[in-house]
């Protein structure tokens, strides 16, 4: 009886932590990250056109800088999102640790 209590308890919290993070998750997916992505690839191509490269060698530009975009794309959202949660500003006893009795 005991583990029943026990596990509903950690199911409780598991939820309850959940759902915490999950409010301040966004509802709408960042059309403008997708595109800066679609103009750097579009913009390589032009490139490689005007550079008369093969469409082999014009195709792994564009993969290369597609590639490359995304993923700074990627890392400014993230570090976004991560300096977000650990601002310290707004709420200066966040950080602390746990309340003296």
């Amino acid at each position: 009886m005991s583990e029943e209590k026990r596990g509903d308890n950690h199911m409780a919290h598991a939820l309850e932590t959940t759902r915490q993070e999950g409010e301040g998750a966004p509802t709408q997916a960042p059309f403008a990250s997708f595109m800066v992505i679609i103009a750097a690839a579009n913009t390589a191509f032009i490139l490689g056109l005007v550079a008369t490269l093969s469409w082999q060698e014009c195709l792994a530009v564009v993969f290369a800088v597609t590639a490359l975009t995304g993923g700074a794309v990627i890392t400014v959202l993230e570090m976004r999102r991560l300096g977000k949660g650990a601002n310290p500003s707004a709420d200066p006893g966040r950080l602390a640790g746990p309340a003296p009795d």
